[in-house]
């Protein structure tokens, strides 16, 4: 039993360790894509910051004989998200200025900035005649948690909470400014308001293009912190060229995996952190290593399957009520002239709309059969194939899931149902 339990707070400090350097990329890239811009260059501004972040801590570190623990967390951080925020300025000007396509220009960052990185990485290697590596007393500062040791030897939870490195402490803070930023203040507000509706945002007096340069250029420069911390920590203060191929592609899937939101950013990068290290903890002889890596991008592809027909399955609830409603409008106000409680005329209204919503669900489970079969013989290929047969579950869990949406949709609905005016309703002609 205690070896389990040590071997699970293994794996979650291993898994807030590797998920650290994707909650950075993820932060940054919500902001840029909030702001309105969709950088799929994060990859490329990563290398850039890992490799310059490492070149300023080594180079400092070489000019000071006794150099600062926290001056070279500093001059790291620095010299990172001046890098990305170069590069994203780079962007920024293709994009806004130019009317560049976002997605050709992102993806030509990420060769652009992988070249970028390992090219510094490469020069500073040879200039040093060996490897690029920071001194253990520095990467000893990296690595180890800021919290004294009595608070990380609380059992079971003092290793988890309190034995991280300072780069996780700052990304949840970073999180947590950046959740208040975006929701509560002036700024972030107006700044959201670019992303959703420039058109709007430019009516309502707001400068478009200086909050989504702002916007891209801080966000590219907190992502190029990632690579920073992704060098420092997980790959020990040592330049290494292919280090960081995929984490910048993880932390795009991640930003959608959390719905752009930081505060989810927190729990998905400890979840996506665990699904990159599962096959060093878990092995499983007969699968191959290749696709315990696929794994993040696989759950992220299942959220947001399932998110998209959950939104789209209450769209159509909410808008096939709405209409009912207003086509009835006079017949529900007559029933409460009659004298019935605002229960019982949502059992009335309501009622009839979860047994059609259960018949849809019978009809849909009907037609769904062929169809799938159709899509799945349709996509296969020779070296591919899918599960041509539906689980008996999977229809229950259909049907339940659907009638919870119309649950849930008709519980909203109820304020609607309540603001009938009666007086006003029997007046409306026929």
């Amino acid at each position: 039993m205690l070896n389990t339990v040590n071997l699970f707070i293994a794996l979650v400090v291993a898994a807030i360790t590797y998920g650290t350097p994707l909650l950075f990329g993820t932060l940054g890239e919500v902001l840029t894509e909030k702001s309105g811009s969709l950088n799929l260059g994060v990859e490329g501004i990563m290398f850039m910051g890992g490799a310059i972040g490492l070149g300023g801590v080594f180079y400092y570190e070489k000019a000071v004989e006794s150099p600062s623990a926290f001056l070279a967390v500093l001059i790291g951080l620095l010299c990172a998200f001046i890098a990305g925020g170069i590069a994203s300025l780079i962007f920024s000007f293709l994009t806004i200025t130019l009317r560049a396509n976002q997605n050709v220009t992102g993806l030509a960052l990420t060769i652009f900035g992988t070249g970028v990185g390992q090219y510094i990485g490469e020069i500073m290697r040879i200039r040093e005649g060996g490897f690029v590596a920071v001194g253990n007393d520095l990467k000893a500062v990296f690595i180890s948690s800021p919290f004294p040791q009595a608070m990380q030897d609380i059992p079971y939870v003092g290793k988890i909470l309190f034995g991280n490195s300072i780069f996780f402490y700052l990304g949840v803070v970073l999180a947590i400014v950046m959740h208040l930023f975006l929701n509560k203040s002036r700024t972030g507000l107006q700044l959201r308001s670019v992303g959703e509706s420039p058109a709007t945002a430019d009516a309502a007096g707001i400068n478009v293009s200086r909050y989504r340069y702002l916007g891209a250029i801080i966000g590219g420069g907190i992502s190029a912190v990632g690579g920073m911390v992704y060098i420092t920590t997980i790959a020990g203060c040592v330049w290494n060229h292919e280090g960081l191929s995929g984490v910048g592609w993880l932390a795009v899937a991640l930003v959608i995996f959390c719905l752009w939101r930081p505060l989810s950013a927190i729990w998905g990068s400890v979840l996506f952190g665990a699904l990159m290290i599962l096959y060093l903890r878990l092995t499983i002889p007969f699968i191959p290593t290749q696709l315990y890596k696929i794994l993040p991008y696989v759950v992220t592809l299942v959220v947001l399957i399932i998110v998209c027909a959950a939104a789209l399955a209450a769209v159509v609830l909410y808008n096939l009520i709405s209409v009912n409603l207003a086509e009835r409008k006079k017949e529900l106000a007559t029933i409460k002239v009659l004298g019935f409680y605002d229960k019982e005329v949502y059992r009335y209204i309501f009622r009839e709309i979860e047994l059609l919503a259960l018949i849809g669900s019978g009809v849909g489970l009907a037609l769904g059969v062929p169809l799938h079969k159709f899509i799945v013989l349709t996509v296969e290929m020779d070296q591919l194939m899918f599960i041509r047969t539906i689980a008996p579950r999977s229809y229950l869990l259909a049907v339940a899931l659907t009638m919870v949406f119309t649950v849930v949709v008709c519980f909203v609905m109820r304020r609607h149902v309540r603001r009938i005016s009666m007086v006003e309703s029997m007046k409306a002609p026929e």
